[in-house]
């Protein structure tokens, strides 16, 4: 008789419950005991042989970053353990980290280095403008990584490169669709930052819009803010539970607790960079002009 925590192998050709799609070679341990079926921990061999087509059928443990998949108990049949603790931490990594690589691709292509510098270059403007002023010591503790992410994840929606883009009107990058999808489908989901960053966001990203608009590279601001309004309660419904988030989400969360610290945001990165080697950014502010 099976019991929680037993090893078994699953036999082959057996398919996860629900699924339609068989496995060959898969084996575990016994994590719960159902009347029909057993939640298996997959092991290491089993991690590595995941693929996307299998993602809907498996559960994710979120305190240990176990991955299970429920299989009939005629299908499961003891055996010894075949892995060792350090094999399947390995097979653990490098699950999660092509769950990273690949969910990188989700906000679009385009040249990092481009973006990041004029991102960076924007916020410095806006800091010396009236419209930072206007926001609480609260939001300008994290006014960087807000118009970072609102930004980047804008620029990865856009189909077109940095370079395809009139630089004397950003409504191709900042308008109501956009920001519909990057509120509703994108940063309650994958942006792994602690509530603060959620509930700062609409107020923070407004006046951004409304400093864009103050240097003219922006024509639609009332567009962009109404709709971040509108959907700012749904984005920090979807922020606030687990359930919703992706698996890279997840990971990094339980990886800034265990630490007690968040990834910096891309310009929070070059701007440390800047400072430990003497290179001042203020030079070239010039560019926005100057904001009465």
């Amino acid at each position: 008789m099976i019991k929680r925590n037993d090893y078994v192998k699953i036999k082959k050709g057996s398919y996860p419950i629900g699924s339609n799609i068989s496995v060959n070679g898969f084996a575990g341990k016994v994590h719960a005991i159902t009347p029909i079926a057993l939640l298996i921990r997959l092991d290491a061999k089993s991690i590595l042989s995941l693929t996307d087509e299998l993602e809907e059928y498996y559960h994710y443990d979120e305190d240990d970053n176990h991955i299970m998949m429920f299989f009939d108990t005629a299908d499961c049949i003891k055996a010894k353990r075949r892995d060792t603790d350090e094999e399947y931490e390995k097979a653990l990594s490098a699950h999660w980290n092509d769950a990273i690589d690949s969910d990188i691709q989700d906000v679009g292509q385009f040249d990092a280095l481009k973006v990041t510098f004029s991102q960076a270059l924007s916020i410095r403007a806006f800091e010396q403008s009236p419209f930072f002023e206007q926001l609480t010591p609260q939001e300008k503790n994290f006014h960087i990584k807000i118009i970072d992410i609102f930004s980047v994840v804008l620029f990865g929606l856009c189909e077109n490169s940095p370079d395809e883009i009139d630089d004397a009107d950003l409504s191709e990058i900042y308008n109501s669709k956009s920001v519909e999808v990057a509120m509703t489908q994108i940063i309650g989901q994958k942006v792994a930052y602690p509530k603060e960053f959620f509930t700062h966001f609409t107020r923070v990203a407004s006046y951004y819009i409304d400093f864009l608009e103050a240097v003219d590279l922006l024509h639609n601001g009332k567009e962009v803010k109404k709709e971040l309004a509108k959907q700012q309660l749904k984005m920090l419904a979807i922020a606030k539970n687990p359930k919703n988030w992706a698996k890279k989400k997840k990971v990094e969360m339980k990886k800034a607790k265990a630490e007690k610290r968040y990834e910096p945001s891309n310009s929070e990165m070059l701007f440390a960079t800047l400072e430990e080697n003497g290179i001042e950014m203020e030079s070239l502010l010039a560019l926005f002009g100057k904001i009465e």
